[in-house]
């Protein structure tokens, strides 16, 4: 059946390509509302590879289209491809008259780590926007996770202090936004303070995925503050938010094996969610999250077994990843197995690239101030 609508839908939109492109638009909303919940992102790529193949000469015209595409796009993931079709569009729309297209850049860029490169491009357009203007807010958002992956949170709080002093800021969709990003950069218990507003926001708009986001932001903040069983009725809660989605699957199921490990628990079925987290990650930085939740699980099982694999994981996602706070947890959960296993060499390597990192992870940070004090 999958494989007869795969067909069809692929047929439909070549007729539409080609004979009636303007009205292409109305079928790609039905490929976002009701197919796109039903097909991996590899097969509704199929669709929209083809669609491109099919218009990419008619950019200028069809902007509306292409838009739609990198919001498709960029919501599940498939940020190489959507950058893709980012690029083709460059050459049509011109980027500094159009804020869409500067802030969809700007947006995939952070989603792709090219962090470095989006800080340019921010610099470059930060002036000539208009401040008080959604563009200007919204630069500004994006930008914090690209400066907080380069471990750079007094630039975060540098743009925090400065959007609090624009007053109109505070009655903005973007606001909303801005109180769940504040746990990248604040202490958990002042951005749980945000992330708890933020959902409330969300609630009230009707927005059932931004909702859910928020929800599994205050669900993280919560349980690292210790309280493990309303992290986990957050996180069911999102997931039944996000039950039509494919956006956020592997954050539900990643975050809800974090929270029963904390709890002291240590089944397969937490193994079972890691994997069913890793099919759907995409970016390295959520990859990697598995991975040390893995390695926790590991170490309550005594499963060395399982290490080389993991190890392998680490190594090849390390390098693709900027943010060393990640780095960082994988180091310590690595000498902390090894520790257990009885290998001191190798604990003793891991020790000392976790703890010579130190800075870069306020978790492991706190972890070493308590075990020298």
């Amino acid at each position: 059946k999958e494989t007869e609508r795969d067909y069809a839908w692929l047929i439909l939109l070549q007729l539409y390509a080609t004979y009636d492109p303007y009205k292409i638009q109305t079928l790609l909303s039905e490929i976002s509302e009701k197919i796109i919940k039903q097909l991996s992102p590899v097969n509704t790529w199929k669709y929209l590879s083809l669609l491109i193949n099919e218009t990419k000469e008619n950019i200028g015209s069809l902007e509306s289209i292409y838009f739609q595409i990198l919001q498709i796009c960029f919501e599940i993931e498939l940020y190489n491809e959507g950058y893709s079709c980012l690029c083709l569009m460059e050459k049509s729309i011109n980027i500094f008259t159009n804020t869409k297209l500067l802030l969809f850049k700007s947006m995939y860029l952070s989603a792709l780590d090219r962090h470095h490169e989006n800080i340019i491009l921010y610099e470059k357009f930060l002036p000539l926007l208009e401040i008080n203007s959604r563009a200007y807010f919204n630069l500004n958002l994006i930008v914090l996770c690209s400066f907080r992956s380069l471990n750079d949170c007094s630039k975060c709080l540098a743009i925090h202090d400065e959007l609090f002093k624009k007053r109109k800021f505070m009655n903005t969709y973007e606001y909303s936004i801005f109180m769940r990003l504040t746990n990248i950069y604040l202490p958990d218990n002042k951005a749980a303070i945000y992330a708890r507003k933020s959902i409330l926001t969300f609630h009230k708009l009707g927005n059932n995925v931004q909702e859910a986001k928020s929800m599994i932001t205050y669900a993280k903040l919560l349980s690292g503050l210790g309280y493990g069983r309303k992290a986990n009725k957050l996180i069911l809660k999102a997931e039944q938010l996000l039950s039509d989605k494919y956006i956020g699957r592997h954050m539900i199921y990643s975050n809800q094996a974090a929270f029963l490990l904390m709890q002291g628990k240590s089944g397969d079925n937490i193994w079972f969610l890691l994997n069913q987290a890793e099919s759907s990650a995409i970016v390295p930085y959520d990859k990697l999250g598995i991975v040390v939740n893995k390695l926790v699980w590991c170490y309550e099982n005594r499963r060395y077994d399982l290490l080389d694999l993991l190890i392998a994981k680490t190594n090849h996602l390390i390098p693709l990843e900027p943010d060393e706070h990640i780095h960082v947890l994988i180091y310590y959960n690595l000498y902390l197995i090894y520790q257990q296993k009885g290998e001191h060499v190798l604990a003793s390597k891991y020790y000392d690239m976790a703890y010579n990192n130190r800075d870069k992870c306020k978790y492991i940070k706190a972890r070493f101030e308590n075990i020298n004090s």
